[in-house]
């Protein structure tokens, strides 16, 4: 069983790091291993808290930039997008700590992520990693002989294809787990800030538009009840059927659809809003299906996926 991911988070100012920092230790008194993990190694939650029973880790901001990433890929004939998902982050930072989420541990541990106000961001590249992990594969196999066979001849056997290949699928399955962590029925994120602000309905869009559940909002600096906030719930994302078809649910706290853009992308769906946009991915089901109508009901986006208006049938 996965451990429990909750994100704390919130506009600028507004005192994520304090909450997340009070969650942390309330966790602990509750009786239950904790892993306080920081973006901010200055002034986040870790900064702030000396507790024994507490395991922090804080990310480390000396970035790296992508360089010539984009033409290196183009040239091995691969799509060169494929660095989009990590371009609008501060990838380098976010990704080691993903990293340093114990995956390893069981359903008791708690992991609480002071993500500060790049929580849409955080939440974005855990939905879309596994995603970009599983494209790049492709790295390790063929792929480079078939489409870039002078490259391929020019590398000879210097090019380490099997060892990409493990390297990525253990990658992926890492990502993965750490996308139940937080995606699962006893993940999820903490906003903190004014619920009548426009900002904080934004964060809180931009969390949920990649499918992590909005458990609690935050006003001030207390720490949300932990078991409250903690008892597990119904997974995030929910597919029923409908007729011949299938309804594709996931709550969304939009008061108005026309703030909302919906496009299928190959096996995936897109969804954007108030700025904030991320990747889908669908079930087998779905993707032999195409999107028939939308609507947003009660927070609750719903989306009908019609069989008979197959992909690529002319519809």
């Amino acid at each position: 069983m996965s451990p429990s991911v909750q994100l704390v988070c919130g506009p600028g100012g507004a005192g994520a790091s304090t909450v997340a920092a009070r969650l942390a230790a309330a966790v602990a008194d509750a009786g239950r291993p904790v892993t306080l993990l920081a973006l901010d190694p200055y002034d986040g939650a870790t900064a702030h808290l000396d507790d024994p029973r507490v395991r922090t880790v804080a990310a480390d901001l000396d970035l790296p930039a992508d360089g010539g990433m984009p033409d290196l890929l183009s040239a091995l004939g691969l799509p060169g997008d494929l660095l989009d998902d990590f371009r609008a982050t501060s990838t380098a930072a976010q990704l080691r700590l993903l990293w340093s989420v114990p995956t390893e541990a069981g359903g008791e541990h708690v992991v609480v992520v002071d993500a500060g106000h790049a929580g849409p961001e955080l939440a974005r590249l855990v939905r879309t990693l596994p995603r970009t992990l599983r494209r790049l594969t492709p790295l390790g196999g063929g792929l480079l002989r078939s489409r870039r066979p002078l490259v391929a001849a020019a590398i000879g056997d210097r090019w380490p294809g099997a060892a990409i290949t493990d390297a990525l699928g253990q990658a992926a399955d890492r990502a993965a787990a750490v996308r139940r962590s937080l995606c699962g029925p006893t993940g999820g994120a903490v906003i903190v800030g004014d619920v009548d602000d426009p900002k904080t309905t934004r964060h809180a869009v931009g969390v949920a538009l990649s499918g992590v559940r909005v458990r609690h909002t935050a006003v001030g600096s207390g720490a949300p009840d932990v078991a409250a906030l903690l008892a597990p719930g119904e997974q995030v994302i929910d597919i029923q059927a409908r007729g011949d078809g299938y309804l594709w649910r996931m709550p969304l706290p939009l008061n108005d659809f026309r703030q909302l853009r919906l496009r299928l992308v190959d096996d995936a769906l897109e969804l954007s809003a108030l700025g904030h946009r991320t990747v889908v991915d669908l079930p087998t089901a779905l993707r032999r299906c195409h999107p028939s109508g939308a609507q947003l009901r009660d927070g609750m986006l719903e989306v009908a996926f019609d069989p008979s208006r197959q992909q690529g049938a002319g519809s």
